[in-house]
């Protein structure tokens, strides 16, 4: 509905009638974005659902321990949500334009594509670490501090959002937590971060890794 601009009695536009509109129109505009975002996020989270119980079967068993850290959970969620409202503004925008087909099918098997890989990178924060002393292996969260500038040109660290990695327990020369809430695990196979946010998961799987370890296992746990 138009309504008319308001006047001072001088004639003059009264600005604090305009400022009143934007704040209006901001509010609105934030709240059409969350609702886009939150009819958006509906299949994001089933993709997750589902993706961790696919997780669930093909790590977990009786011999294997996991410790996840449900503090990094709610970031993560967060710049999803976020993610997610902004790729689907971004196609209802052009939906709205008109684009042609192309532009239409291209960005949204785009967006498709994004979304499943965030929404099984949710999945993965999610699920946290494994411990399965019986195939010898600690499985973990992709660690992407040692990647060089080809795997990000690749989009390389885009794609392994949705992997474990792993390493053999008894290949672990050296166990650090030496840099806040994170543990550093070394051996031949190079550096691996694990990420953590709560002190006691980080040392619970430490406790688990010195329990299931080689003898000559290092550790350094100097500064806490």
């Amino acid at each position: 509905m138009y309504k008319a601009p308001k006047y001072k009695k001088d004639g003059s536009p009264d600005m604090r009638y305009k400022g009143n509109r934007a704040d209006e129109n901001i509010i609105a505009t934030r709240l059409v974005f969350f609702v886009i975002a939150g009819i958006s996020f509906i299949p994001f989270l089933l993709i997750t659902l589902l993706y961790t119980s696919h997780l669930k079967h093909q790590y977990l068993s009786k011999t294997s321990r996991r410790v996840n850290d449900i503090s990094l959970v709610k970031p993560a969620l967060m710049k999803c949500f976020i993610w997610s409202g902004i790729w689907s503004s971004i196609f209802l925008t052009l939906l709205y334009f008109s684009a042609p087909t192309f532009v239409l099918v291209i960005s949204g098997l785009s967006i498709f594509w994004f979304n499943t890989i965030m929404s099984r990178w949710l999945a993965i924060v999610y699920f946290g670490a494994v411990v399965d002393p019986s195939k010898d292996k600690v499985y973990f969260r992709q660690d992407q501090m040692s990647y060089d500038f080809m795997d990000y040109v690749s989009l390389k660290f885009f794609r392994d959002l949705e992997k474990l990695d792993s390493v053999k327990i008894s290949e672990i020369e050296k166990i650090s937590k030496q840099y806040g809430d994170f543990t550093y695990i070394i051996g031949d196979f190079g550096s691996r971060r694990l990420m953590f946010d709560n002190k006691m998961k980080r040392d619970e799987l430490i406790h688990i890794l010195r329990k299931n370890g080689t003898s000559s296992m290092l550790f350094d746990f100097d500064i806490q």
